[in-house]
């Protein structure tokens, strides 16, 4: 155990987890669609109120014309807020993985931050994906912390077996990319959605994005900022 050194931005929220990649974390879009299918027909027996989807694959159309894209957006009007992995293909531009290209959901890039407590240091990483997303849509929406987080260890599996290296302690990992940096963003929502349950999952990104610290970048390259908590204070 940390004691407490390593705390999660919603350490008592429940977490559902839906397994749609195989154990080298790779899959198919329909077994994608088919969880999040699932997430729909259970979310009220479940209580469930957040989507976060920590992967993506190459863009090859428009969100219309893309079925796990489609299927996103009809997890958003059903009431979930999905929150989604930019990709770690940039710098480039038109970068954005899908289903990342979710004109609904909220996107998300990552930032360094250097471990210090200020964002005033913080600096976007050279592989979070850039937008824009197919039909000059402005991605991603925002960005969060990716750089060596450390989170809970998965013994045996595939990252802990080739990079035993990354581990620390005996509970824990380390790791980066917009993958990381996605659930910390749904950890701010968690709380969010605790003080104001009623909020509708636009209402949700509209505040997140409202309230997010400027980069001074553009917002293909990060979105309207980098999240901030602060605001539930």
């Amino acid at each position: 155990m940390s004691k407490g050194k390593y705390k999660s931005p919603a350490p008592e929220a429940g977490i559902v987890g839906v397994k749609v990649l195989d154990k080298n974390g790779d899959g198919y879009d329909s077994t994608i669609i088919k969880g999040i299918e699932w997430c729909i027909a259970n979310r009220k027996r479940l209580k469930l109120r957040i989507l976060s989807m920590s992967l993506g694959g190459t863009v090859n159309s428009p969100c219309s014309d893309d079925p796990l894209c489609q299927a996103v957006e009809k997890a958003i009007k059903a009431g979930l807020t999905v929150v989604i992995a930019a990709g770690n293909s940039g710098p480039g531009r038109r970068t954005i993985e899908s289903p990342g290209i979710s004109p609904s959901a909220i996107t998300v890039g990552a930032v360094d931050d250097r471990r210090t407590l200020t964002q005033k240091d913080d600096r976007i990483t050279s592989y979070s994906s850039r937008g824009p997303a197919p039909g000059w849509r402005k991605k991603p929406d925002l960005v969060a912390p990716g750089e060596t987080i450390i989170s809970l260890r998965a013994p045996h599996s595939k990252l802990d077996r080739e990079l035993p290296y990354l581990r620390i302690a005996k509970n824990y990992f380390v790791l980066s990319g917009t993958s990381v940096s996605t659930p910390i963003v749904s950890g701010v929502i968690a709380q969010l959605l605790q003080r104001n349950p009623s909020l509708t999952p636009k209402q949700v990104k509209s505040i997140l994005k409202k309230n997010t610290f400027s980069l001074k970048l553009p917002p293909n390259t990060a979105g309207s900022g980098e999240i901030n908590a602060r605001f539930l204070l």
